[in-house]
């Protein structure tokens, strides 16, 4: 969300967002380095979305999963999304295009097993359906965990405790190590963030875009083998633009509008008369 409270046809509101109103951004981000690959802004519930190869069955929010994830197909990704995606349709469909998906669902989504929603279960046990290349489980921790995959089998993974040592199903501990990249670039830019108030919401997404561009430059830079932070990195690209071809940053000691008429001089004092 890209905080904006004027006049806007599509500006949302989320109470769960730290910024509440907004523009909102759909990205699909690198869990490793917060790199966004690619990014939709959302233009409200009545935008046509008509992509290529997309079935027309498909809701909205499974046609931008499309989108994004669309010039990946063919390359054998990993996609993690939270439960506002999950969909059976399109973890199928996406199966095909040689992305696999896993992501958290609710026991009232369309194609999720009522099997597995009145399957009543102790806490630490688990559940699980296989239908062709589409797994459903349901696993019990404080809370029912619902998951929908077609990366996982079957499997689980032991993990230590305070107290004890318990089975968490592999789909459940991949989701929590590798969700997170749209939040990972959010950390990120949060210390750097530019935007100030006007009634124009395309200044403040056009200055974000423009820090999204600089973080996605210091990603390529640090994977190429240079060393630095991103503060250090951004410093140098302003240095850099306003400094071109290399030249030396000048003194502020010396630079000419410092001298003379810029500094305060003493006015003179006027005689006045005395009142009669």
């Amino acid at each position: 969300m890209i905080h904006f409270t004027g006049r806007l046809g599509f500006n949302q509101y989320i109470p769960s967002k730290r910024a509440q109103y907004g523009v909102k951004l759909y990205k699909l981000c690198e869990r490793a380095t917060g790199y966004t690959h690619k990014f939709r802004v959302y233009e409200g519930k009545d935008q046509s979305l008509e992509w290529v190869g997309c079935p027309d069955y498909l809701g909205s929010s499974e046609k931008t999963v499309w989108n994004l994830v669309s010039p990946l197909f063919s390359k054998g990704y990993h996609l993690y999304v939270e439960n506002f995606y999950t969909s059976v349709p399109l973890f199928r469909h996406l199966f095909l295009e040689q992305i696999s998906c896993c992501g958290t669902a609710r026991p009232s989504d369309r194609g999720f097993p009522q099997r597995l929603v009145t399957t009543r279960l102790a806490r630490g046990e688990r559940a699980a359906l296989c239908n062709e290349e589409l797994l459903a489980v349901k696993w019990r921790d404080k809370r029912d965990v619902y998951m929908h995959s077609s990366i996982h089998a079957d499997t689980t993974i032991q993990i230590e405790r305070a107290t004890s040592v318990i089975e968490k199903p592999l789909s459940v501990h991949d989701y929590n190590l590798l969700m997170g990249g749209v939040d990972f670039t959010d950390q990120m830019l949060a210390p750097y963030l530019l935007s100030r108030q006007t009634r124009r919401w395309y200044k403040k997404v056009s200055v974000y875009l423009i820090q999204l561009a600089m973080y996605n430059t210091f990603v390529l830079y640090s994977k190429a083998g240079r060393t630095g932070s991103f503060l250090k990195f951004q410093e140098e690209i302003i240095e850099n633009l306003l400094y071109p071809g290399g030249s030396v940053v000048p003194n502020p000691s010396v630079v000419s509008r410092l001298h003379e008429r810029h500094f305060p001089s003493v006015v003179a004092g006027t005689l006045t008369q005395p009142p009669p």
